[in-house]
């Protein structure tokens, strides 16, 4: 293990690895001693087993009395004094730190890069990406011309459209709103993104077929957002942006739960907490839209150095602060490069497994309940995703549907097909962008798709399905996070796309045994993470316990399943599948290789005003 605190490696037995990582909260030594030894206790008692005593079963039996009467085992000095030892020569080594000194590690950091800021970032590209979908397109744009933070500002729009189609009647109306509103229009269709993709080719010496990869994706696959979105980063290159899918509505709502501060969350994958709501009328009656400035809410963050964000706050929560971000407040490159909105409305996402193994407040809103209200909860597509306050962090986790770009450096590309392409992008800034930071605000808008049903199949709640072809590509990229990578993003950017092309290269048996192993791995942490989470959370309700054994079974059985690395949202039958996928793999290597090209490009061209007679 290594200590951050104290720069210094060192190997503890597995069992005070236990103790040491029981301490997720700021409590005294003795305080986190006594609630180890009684945690234990519970755990002991309360686990399942085959073949206990008659006083086992008695223990049991008072355990969980206890537990429903809201009480806990006791705990001799005795039993505290050899883990209260352990843990002084953890604090001695630098592995636990007191919430003062980590404060003050914080101050420090601030008081050396607090006023070492760029100017801010004024949002100056409005990004929408669409396909086939003119009424939703209408309905979104014409709800942030409306917000007030879009007037006197100007903000060019761009419309980056993949419809099979021209929407012409959906584009003179949206025309005529912006000229209303006194905003520019770019509306980029596919004759545009081709020839755009020509000059970039040329001004970047780059082979066409990689940035034609880029911005139009590949007409095998159906779904290309990935590519709309790379569009859209290229045409705001040099200036901070903002995107927002179609089917978002800018209708502004402060979290149910926010509260004042800010929090640094970096122990945690993902910073936001979870309602679901089975009433959606009921649901949307209890919100209030508060006219509140979109552009502003993503400004105040975007772009500036963590530390002149923190100064401006009295109350920092430090209590999921992890080494890595500690340090990023302190080096003088770091930056908020991305920054999110929550949602509420339709959840957007496919999977509901996830759910059963959320943690704090957005568990207890889930499980606590009887098994009928339980069900209803784990079923529904209804929900309200936000943060608690405004909170910078620095994990991989993003979900593109409203999401601030400082697009005045260079950011990694999105995957240019196929769905999950966000997920990739955020795990690309994770790995490549030593210094980036991202920032999550206590409010949220409304995500309205069209034609989905509000509840999800109960058979398939916890259904987990094999794997599409980015869930595999954001595993074989994870599997890289112990790669010598360093402070230059270009140069990860191209190493991390030279492995791609590299494994891209090998004989199909030996690309298909090579991923099925990454793949194997990221399950199997899975599997491990969820059986620590039941077993953490041994006196939570009974049917939330089944739903988690069966979850990790679920998993188990995909495990050893012979196909577990061949895509499955890619057509054809398992052979043609994985073929396709290695090509896809070897197409997003080279893309990488050349995306700091392309983005320079970009920005050349941005700055000799090539893009003006795009504006209408």
């Amino acid at each position: 293990m290594f200590s951050n605190y104290r720069n210094l490696y060192k190997v503890y037995p597995e069992g005070q690895v236990q103790t040491l990582m029981s301490c997720k909260e700021f409590r005294t030594l003795e305080d986190h001693a006594h609630h180890f030894v009684q945690e234990q206790k519970e755990k002991r008692f309360l686990r399942p087993q085959r073949n206990r005593s008659s006083i086992s079963k008695l223990f049991r039996i008072f355990t969980s009395k206890l537990a429903e009467e809201g009480k806990k085992l006791p705990v001799s000095d005795r039993e505290k004094e050899q883990v209260l030892h352990q843990l002084v020569r953890f604090r001695e080594d630098g592995f636990l730190v007191s919430e003062k000194d980590i404060h003050n590690k914080v101050l420090e950091a601030i008081s050396f890069n607090g006023q070492n800021n760029d100017a801010p970032a004024k949002i100056s590209i409005f990004g929408v990406p669409t396909k086939n979908r003119p009424e939703l397109l209408v309905r979104c744009v014409k709800s942030f011309l409306e917000n007030p933070g879009s007037t006197e500002r100007g903000i060019k729009l761009h419309i980056v459209d993949d419809s099979d189609t021209p929407a012409r009647t959906s584009r003179q109306t949206i025309s005529d709103m912006c000229k209303n509103h006194h905003m520019h229009l770019a509306w980029v269709d596919k004759k545009y993104r081709a020839d755009f993709a020509r000059k970039i080719a040329r001004a970047a010496n780059v082979p066409i077929k990689i940035v034609e990869f880029a911005l139009m994706g590949n007409k095998d696959y159906a779904f290309r957002t990935g590519a709309s979105r790379n569009t859209l980063l290229l045409l705001a290159a040099g200036n901070p942006s903002v995107q927002t899918d179609d089917d978002i509505i800018c209708r502004i709502v402060p979290a149910p739960w926010k509260k004042e501060g800010i929090t640094l969350m970096s122990l945690r994958a993902d910073c936001h907490r979870y309602q679901y709501y089975t009433d959606a009328e009921k649901f949307h009656q209890t919100l209030t839209n508060d006219h509140r400035d979109f552009f502003s809410l993503h400004e105040n963050l975007l772009g500036s150095h963590p530390a002149a964000v923190l100064i401006m706050n009295d109350r920092i929560n430090t209590e999921h602060l992890g080494g890595t971000l500690l340090e990023k407040i302190g080096h003088s490159a770091s930056r908020l490069a991305v920054t999110f909105t929550g949602i509420y409305g339709d959840s957007g996402m496919s999977n509901h497994w996830q759910r059963v193994c959320l943690e704090g407040e957005s568990f207890s809103k889930l499980v606590n309940h009887d098994e009928l209200v339980y069900k209803q909860l784990l079923c529904t597509r209804y929900l309200f995703r936000s943060a608690d306050n405004i909170t910078i962090g620095d994990s991989q986790f993003c979900m593109a549907g409203v999401m601030g770009l400082d697009t005045r450096h260079l950011l990694p590309p999105f995957m240019p097909v196929l769905r999950n392409e966000d997920a990739i992008f955020g795990l690309l800034v994770h790995l490549c962008f030593k210094h980036a930071v991202k920032g999550y605000l206590p409010w949220a808008l409304l995500h309205d798709p069209p034609f989905r049903s509000p509840v999800e199949d109960p058979s398939r709640a916890l259904n987990i399905g094999f794997p599409g072809a980015n869930a595999i590509v954001e595993a074989i990229l994870w599997s890289l996070n112990v790669w010598p990578l360093n402070d230059n993003p270009s140069h990860n950017l191209k190493t991390l796309g030279q492995y791609l092309t590299d494994l891209s290269c090998l004989p199909i048996h030996h690309f298909k045994s090579e991923v099925r192993k990454i793949y194997q791995r990221i399950i199997q942490n899975r599997i491990n993470y969820l059986q620590h989470f039941l077993f953490e959370h041994a006196q939570a309700p009974e049917h939330w316990q089944h739903d988690m054994k069966q979850l990790i079974k679920n998993f188990q059985l995909l495990l050893y399943n012979e196909d577990v690395g061949v895509p499955a949202d890619i057509e054809g039958d398992s052979q043609k599948r994985l073929a396709t996928f290695q090509e896809l793999i070897k197409e997003f290597g080279n893309l990488l290789q050349y995306w700091p090209a392309i983005w320079g490009a970009a920005v050349d061209i941005q700055k000799n005003y090539e893009f003006d007679h795009l504006y209408s």
